[in-house]
């Protein structure tokens, strides 16, 4: 499930929207914040955002790909393999997503680079800096962790 995104006026950053919202405390969440990567539900929130966000950038060159260029393929290729080992929560598909889109945006900076285009750029590093992230903490903490089955009594 893709987490809903929202500004809240008290505090300077995006936030999720989360079941656990206070709502006598005007919304803030009660685990923290999209930057704290702090229990399972975040990882696996950024890890989401982080490949949902993969799949819209290898479109966004799949019709740059059909209208200029047929070399820009390749790049729809390793994007899609990216996005999709970054949903298996693969650390390695993670972090060469992030070095691969900044020096693909650092190219294009030399090339000539609109300031809508930089923005859309930042949005998407942000994000996949978050998979990222949350990839590394989701190894470190939960990777060993077996899925509860419903019905089962935890003790």
């Amino acid at each position: 499930m893709l987490p809903f995104l929202f500004y809240n006026s008290s505090a300077p950053f995006l936030i999720c929207q989360d079941k656990n919202m206070d709502t006598n405390n005007n919304n803030k969440p009660q685990s923290g914040s999209f930057f704290q990567l702090n229990t399972k539900k975040t990882c696996q929130q950024a890890i989401t955002v982080g490949w949902i966000a993969a799949v819209i950038s290898c479109l966004l060159t799949l019709a740059v790909a059909m209208a200029l260029s047929p070399y820009f393929y390749v790049d729809v290729v390793l994007l899609a393999v990216l996005a999709f080992f970054v949903y298996k929560k693969s650390r390695v598909a993670s972090t060469i997503l992030v070095v691969y889109f900044v020096a693909s945006k650092l190219l294009q900076i030399s090339w000539g680079i609109s300031p809508g285009q930089l923005i859309f750029a930042l949005l998407f590093i942000f994000c996949y800096v978050q998979a990222m992230r949350a990839t590394y903490i989701w190894h470190k903490n939960y990777a060993d962790s077996k899925p509860e089955e419903p019905g089962t009594l935890v003790k």
